[in-house]
């Protein structure tokens, strides 16, 4: 019996509270114009202390053109200094430190099994550093250099990659 009361008192604050937020008023906005966008915005310049450049001025930047055409690395793609290829990722941390730590040790293990230059890179993807080494254009090629790696980073996997040739 308790919860068919419960029930009730329920109910009738429900209906009071739906009935307390109706009005029969309508609710108008004061007469006021309205907004409008300024065409453009003002600039006071005497605050601060260089003068701006005078027009006609070409600014001069090492940014690579493809990356001023907005075509990210189709430079390097084109020219044939990178192609789509496979590392092996044999660290990750979020501190440079270790990181850094891992990319001497990779050296190390690269220059006492391989003859080569040693291909170790420090990449940083947020919030993690990477640490990947190789240049393997097959993913046979990099499964060959795992096995290998596996004695020294035991977590190491290959991932597909940009790599240099």
């Amino acid at each position: 019996m308790n919860a068919m009361r419960a029930s009730v008192y329920l109910l009738a604050i429900t209906a009071i509270f739906v009935a307390g937020c109706s009005s029969s008023e309508s609710t108008r906005e004061p007469d006021r114009e309205p907004f409008q966008l300024r065409e453009y915005e003002t600039f006071d310049p005497t605050g601060f202390e260089d003068p701006p450049p005078p027009d006609g001025f070409d600014i001069e930047h090492e940014v690579p053109e493809s990356l001023m055409k907005g075509e990210v690395g189709s430079e390097e793609v084109a020219t044939g200094r990178r192609q789509a290829g496979f590392r092996i990722q044999v660290y990750s941390s979020e501190t440079r430190r270790q990181a850094s730590e891992a990319v001497e040790q990779a050296i190390a293990w690269w220059t006492a099994n391989l003859e080569d230059e040693p291909a170790v890179y420090l990449e940083y993807q947020q919030p993690r550093y990477k640490v990947r080494v190789g240049n393997f254009r097959t993913r046979a090629a990099a499964q060959e250099a795992l096995l290998s790696l596996k004695s020294e980073f035991r977590s190491a996997f290959i991932v597909p990659s940009m790599i240099t040739r």
